[in-house]
């Protein structure tokens, strides 16, 4: 996964990807990058492990800041780590033992944007949600937030009308 935080803004995001080399970075980064400018936000600094070193030129004019050998940036390892926590959360709810992978990118990407859906401290805005701040998304309805991560949901189709008694349903 490739994850971002804006220091200010506080919005996370993640994406999946299939490899680490330049091409992918770059493409991942640059829909990040699209996000805040479309939005009127200049990214002015990218602060970042030795790995994204190989993109340096091609970020110009985005100062890439990168820290040593050993070292992490403290931004990305405390949000890694609060959302391996909330993931962790959800996933001690649920009756599987086994998980594909499908479920562990969903399941990541559900719980950064309930994060970015919540206001965090020291943010640009003490009561609107980081995604409210940079996408202009209303707040959290939680009317629309029927089922849980993970529940068993069966889906009724009904295709072809028949009088059997084969199930209608699909889980």
């Amino acid at each position: 996964f490739l994850h971002t935080k804006a220091r200010k803004l506080k919005l996370r995001t993640v994406t999946h990807c299939l490899d680490r080399n330049k091409a992918t970075q770059l493409r991942e980064l640059n829909k990040v990058f699209k996000l805040y400018t479309s939005r009127g936000f200049d990214i002015v600094r990218f602060i970042t492990d030795l790995e994204f070193e190989c993109i340096r030129e091609d970020i110009d004019p985005i100062k890439l800041e990168t820290v040593a050998a050993d070292d992490h940036v403290g931004d990305i390892e405390s949000s890694i780590r609060r959302i391996k926590e909330s993931m962790r959360c959800i996933v001690q709810s649920l009756p599987y033992s086994r998980y594909p992978i499908v479920m562990i990118k969903a399941l990541v990407a559900c719980v950064v944007r309930l994060l970015k859906s919540l206001p965090e401290n020291d943010s640009v805005s003490d009561n609107m949600s980081p995604l409210t701040v940079v996408m202009g998304h209303g707040p959290l309805d939680y009317n629309y937030m029927k089922l849980e991560f993970g529940s068993y949901v069966q889906v009724f189709e009904d295709y072809n009308v028949t009088n059997t008694i084969n199930t209608r349903a699909i889980g």
